[in-house]
């Protein structure tokens, strides 16, 4: 649904999505991306189409930034991190037990990614995990000296201007 020209109105059938719950959004300059319970889609605001995303079918997105290099990141809730490539393919990041620089977990939490486009990388809310950063080189670990003041985390954000990385906690903004 959408606001323009004072009235709310439907873009399309919310039943051509994945799934009729809605759980991110995200828009760039021509595509709205539609995270719901159950795959991701895509709106071209010109062309006026929708198109669901095969690669994701059944998975929950719980987040969705434009990364370095202005491609997309989708979070999800149990498959991992995914990144659209420069072809078009998508490329999934999941842990690995035999790979220190894997994905350290299942999923991320809602809203679990955030860019450093400082330094080019991806700042994960792990679900159930903790926090994580992507170097464009592989995943470490984002505290590992144990300073949030809490385990349980919700949320992330980096300051565009420094870089700095804010973390929202049960105890508070680290």
């Amino acid at each position: 649904t959408q606001f323009a020209d004072g009235a709310w109105r439907s873009a399309f059938d919310p039943q051509l999505l994945p799934s009729p719950i809605v759980t991110v959004l995200l828009s760039d300059d021509e595509t709205l991306w539609i995270g719901t319970d159950a795959g991701l889609a895509s709106w071209d605001q010109d062309a006026e189409t929708l198109t669901s995303v095969d690669s994701f079918d059944g998975a929950t997105i719980e987040a969705l930034v434009l990364g370095p290099k202005n491609r997309l990141w989708v979070g999800t809730r149990a498959n991992g991190v995914w990144v659209e490539q420069e072809d078009g393919r998508w490329a999934r990041h999941q842990f690995n037990r035999a790979d220190a620089t894997s994905f350290p977990g299942s999923g991320v939490a809602a809203y679990g990614l955030a860019v450093d486009r400082l330094h080019e990388g991806i700042w994960a809310l792990v679900a159930n995990g903790g926090l994580a950063y992507w170097d464009s080189q592989g995943w470490h670990d984002g505290d590992p000296y144990n300073k949030l003041p809490s385990g349980l985390l919700y949320r992330v954000y980096t300051d565009e201007l420094d870089g700095s990385v804010w973390v929202g906690t049960e105890a508070g903004v680290a």
